[in-house]
């Protein structure tokens, strides 16, 4: 049984010179697919959101801690999303790099709205949803796992769709941005 694996792993290894061509198409195409023209997007965001609760000891009753303060700062506290069209330019000296750039419309706002009233206070704490353009222009990298896009300095993993000539038509890429928040970029090729 050994003996036939071995013939037959062989024999496969022999082939292509045979015929004149890879058995193994996918190794043959080892080029980078290319994030190259206009592509339209949607991004979604998930950002934690940090709460602080401050802690006293209730003068009541002895040994029962009551919640005094509840603090939501730190870290960013929005939930932003938005969608739009980006541009990717290849370098024409280093195939992989280049510029990409951005025009949409984001939606941002703090993750709670938190409306105070009695005891002579009242409003709100936090930002409702607004909607806001998003432009400008930054330098990318792509490899065949990872982008990088150095305006934001994040790097994302990843992850390509159907490829036509060379041109990357749907990917996907995912990471934690620059301000600690997960990201998901879809787009596809106009």
């Amino acid at each position: 049984m050994l003996k036939s694996v071995f013939t037959a792993v062989a024999a496969l290894l022999v082939l292509p010179s045979l015929i004149g061509g890879a058995v193994f198409p996918a190794a043959a195409a080892s080029s980078l697919p290319l994030l190259s023209g206009a592509y339209t997007y949607t991004v979604g965001k998930f950002c934690q959101l940090p709460v602080t609760v401050l802690y006293r000891g209730s003068p009541n009753v002895a040994g029962s801690p009551f919640v005094q303060e509840v603090i939501t700062t730190g870290a960013p506290v929005s939930q932003p999303a938005g969608a739009g069209t980006m541009k990717f330019v290849q370098s024409a000296t280093a195939k992989g790099s280049g510029t990409i750039m951005l025009n949409g419309t984001s939606f941002e706002g703090t993750t709670i709205l938190l409306t105070s009233t009695g005891a002579g206070t009242s409003g709100v704490d936090g930002t409702p949803l607004a909607a806001q353009a998003t432009t400008g222009s930054s330098a990318f990298t792509q490899t065949a796992t990872s982008i990088a896009i150095t305006a934001t300095g994040s790097t994302f993993n990843i992850y390509y769709g159907k490829v036509l000539t060379g041109i990357v038509q749907y990917a996907v890429f995912v990471g934690i941005d620059s301000k600690g928040c997960a990201d998901q970029y879809t787009i596809t090729h106009n």
